[in-house]
């Protein structure tokens, strides 16, 4: 059995378990660009974030940009496995996504 976990955190990927499944999110340059075309400005998203602002409409859609396909599952059924979840049911993936977009702290950034 592969002991390797389902995400790496190291490049940015988060897991979202919904009813209809595991999902790992890979916030790539190709799927941010995929999203944004389907929600708007990632910045504009990451500011309503910050400001606790995101609704479902906005979350589910770029959730499914950003996730591994998988052929059995369509773009219709997750949105709807991520809205019979509610929104807090998948925040937090979605919030570690967010954080993984944010430039480190200051102090973070320079160890001395």
């Amino acid at each position: 059995m592969d002991s390797e976990p389902f995400a790496n955190p190291h490049r940015g990927e988060v897991e979202l378990r919904l009813s209809i499944g595991l999902f790992r999110l890979r916030p790539s340059f190709e799927r941010l660009v995929a999203a944004e075309a389907e929600v708007g400005s990632i910045i504009s998203l990451l500011d309503a974030a910050a400001k606790g602002e995101v609704r479902l409409g906005v979350m589910a859609p770029f959730l499914w940009a950003i996730a591994d396909p998988k052929p059995e599952c369509t773009r219709e059924c997750f949105l709807a496995a991520v809205a019979g979840q509610g929104i807090t049911a998948s925040c937090a993936a979605f919030v570690d996504v967010m954080a993984g977009l944010l430039p480190p702290e200051p102090d973070q950034r320079h160890s001395q």
